[in-house]
């Protein structure tokens, strides 16, 4: 079963449930120079997620992730799989984010100077 109803106190003393969705995808690095990695391949890897909130303004989702595996990259990997990446990691297909122009700005120049140390 890929969906488990788990109950959750709260702190005010009520009981909510949460739904969480349990995967069950390989990872494997594909490149270890660089630390590529993908999933679908490889070696096991389960990683369970269930939604803290969601942000209309934002069209973002804050999910809490309990990996049962350790592998490279997994929660990376498996909400990649899930059509769902992780905003700012573009490098497993997240858009970068910037929350507003003042936002924008101060990440092209912390590149900037990030570049110039290289």
């Amino acid at each position: 079963d890929h969906k488990t109803n788990v109950k959750h106190l709260q702190e005010d003393g009520t009981v909510k449930d949460s739904l969480w969705l349990n995967l069950a995808v390989p990872c494997e690095i594909v490149c270890h120079k660089n630390g590529v990695c993908e999933a679908g391949n490889g070696k096991p890897a389960q990683t369970a997620f269930s939604v803290v909130a969601y942000d209309e303004v934002t069209d973002s989702t804050v999910v809490l992730a309990k990996p049962s595996t350790g592998r490279t990259h997994q929660i990376r990997l498996h909400l990649q799989y899930l059509g769902h990446p992780i905003g700012n990691d573009p490098n497993y297909g997240g858009e970068m984010f910037f929350g507003d122009a003042s936002g924008e700005k101060m990440c092209i120049l912390a590149k900037q100077k990030m570049d110039e140390i290289d």
